[in-house]
């Protein structure tokens, strides 16, 4: 693959709705290397790279996770690398080793990123990244759910009644310090809040153990992101509590959001608890600095979850 030529890039699924021209500042700030069979690509607590200021992606072959001598996970072209350290600058947590000759591996450097280019692309990336953890959480049998209903029955919302123009002055300014009392929102200020707000959302109360995610398939176009504001989820695998979410976390569906395939867990609020939901559709329609700080939390909070 030649460095300047993004037309490649956009064979990778890890820069699928990226434009050419952002391809190409890209490919002008980062570097693409090349690895043979047996090669190590990062280390665990090891190397320059260790500080976490880079995430990869498989251009082409594969590459094989090791941690203390056991493979985790082999990775295709277009699967991401790395994230996690960046998001939470953290040390490596694995080894990470070509399998095949010829393997071509884009080295990012997030911080150059975040610096030089647009919000846009740096939204597009960020995004990227969240599915990505998201997706590895479903693979490590962490909950993230395929399909995320609404509520029905809800203490004082319905999900489609919670435009700005329906809320009075005091519901409005006790809703916005309602989410500012979470770690999820605490980066935010309040006129990014307030434009939360804005937008078609619901505030979830639980009335007795009720279910907020189902195993069953999901159906809806776009996914809807949830924030648990107060009390506690627990996440049921086959009738067994395997975990639970506390005060701050945020879940949704994640991955291949047209798959049809059936999602790895219910998710059950306990008596009590309030759930903050806003569909990513939707939320597409606030602006592109507000967006960007929701997904870096997103992530972090992923990223979070993952390494515990």
């Amino acid at each position: 693959m030649m460095k300047s030529d993004a037309q490649h890039l956009k064979n990778i699924s890890f820069f699928e709705g990226f434009s050419e021209s952002e391809l190409e500042q890209l490919l002008d700030l980062n570097r693409i290397d090349r690895y043979n069979q047996g090669e190590a690509i990062i280390k665990e607590n090891d190397g320059d790279k260790s500080n976490g200021a880079y995430y990869f992606v498989i251009l082409r072959g594969s590459v094989d996770v090791i941690k203390q001598g056991k493979k985790l996970a082999t990775l295709e072209k277009g699967d991401c690398f790395g994230e996690l350290a960046y998001l939470v600058n953290q040390k490596r947590t694995a080894d990470v080793i070509a399998v095949s000759d010829e393997t071509l591996v884009m080295e990012i450097n997030g911080e150059k990123v975040d610096k030089v280019t647009t919000s846009n692309l740096r939204n597009k990336l960020t995004r990227k990244l969240a599915v990505t953890l998201a997706n590895k959480l479903i693979n490590a049998s962490q909950l993230i759910a395929n399909d995320l209903d609404y509520v029905n029955n809800t203490e004082e919302d319905s999900p489609n009644e919670n435009n700005s123009s329906d809320l009075n002055l005091f519901q409005f300014l006790s809703r916005t310090k309602l989410l500012k009392a979470v770690s999820f929102f605490a980066p935010f200020s309040s006129n990014q809040l307030a434009e939360i707000l804005t937008l078609p959302h619901s505030f979830i109360s639980a009335k007795g153990d009720q279910a907020v995610v189902c195993d069953k398939k999901f159906s809806n176009k776009f996914y809807t992101f949830y924030v648990l504001l107060k009390g506690t989820v627990k996440v049921v695998k086959e009738g067994k509590t395997v975990s639970a979410l506390e005060q701050g976390d945020c879940f949704t569906q994640s991955g291949n959001m047209h798959s049809g395939k059936s999602q790895k867990a219910d998710l059950i609020a306990v008596n009590g608890s309030k759930i903050f939901a806003i569909n990513l559709g939707v939320f597409e329609k606030a602006g592109k600095e507000m967006q960007l700080l929701f997904y870096k939390q997103f992530g972090k909070h992923q990223a979070r979850r993952l390494a515990s």
